[in-house]
């Protein structure tokens, strides 16, 4: 007689990559991974997704590319959307900044637009630009980009 296996535990996966296995998401969040054109990116923020993570990706006012969190902690709205002010990025539903590292650095509507509350963040991931591409870990990453040398392809040199 056949005897039933038993049933398989499952493994709680991280909410913003529920369609991977936790130990695969983890494995490839610690990893570089091309996200845009470094040419893609100029004055306005682009939206992408990595992993199951909505990203915004911007420059700053010196033309460094930064990648946080898609997602404003306020209402939830896309920031990929919304604009740059010098070297922060802006919110399009209620004008909330936030720098390179997350962290909101005003809020509009306070009285004291200055003083705000250290909770409201968003997350903000290591970001390179190399080989024309704009690079992305949503984890410390556990290697740096390999050095690739000038090749030519054909007629193509790059």
């Amino acid at each position: 007689t056949a005897t039933a296996s038993p049933p398989r535990a499952t493994t709680p996966v991280p909410p913003c990559a529920k369609q991977y296995r936790r130990y695969r998401w983890a494995m490839l969040a610690n990893a570089w991974h091309p996200v845009a054109f470094s040419a893609d990116v100029t004055d306005a923020p682009i939206g992408r997704t990595l992993l199951a993570t909505p990203l915004a990706i911007w420059r700053d006012s010196k033309g460094v590319a930064h990648a946080t969190s898609d997602v404003c902690i306020h209402r939830g709205t896309a920031l990929s959307t919304g604009c740059v002010k010098g070297d922060e990025i802006m919110c399009p539903y209620h004008g909330w900044q936030f720098d390179s590292s997350g962290t909101c650095t005003r809020i509009p509507q306070l009285e004291d637009p200055t003083r705000v509350p250290p909770k409201a963040a968003i997350p903000a991931y290591d970001t390179t630009e190399r080989y024309g591409l704009i690079w992305v870990a949503l984890q410390k990453p556990d290697h740096d980009l390999p050095v690739i040398g000038e090749y030519k392809i054909g007629r193509a040199h790059v």
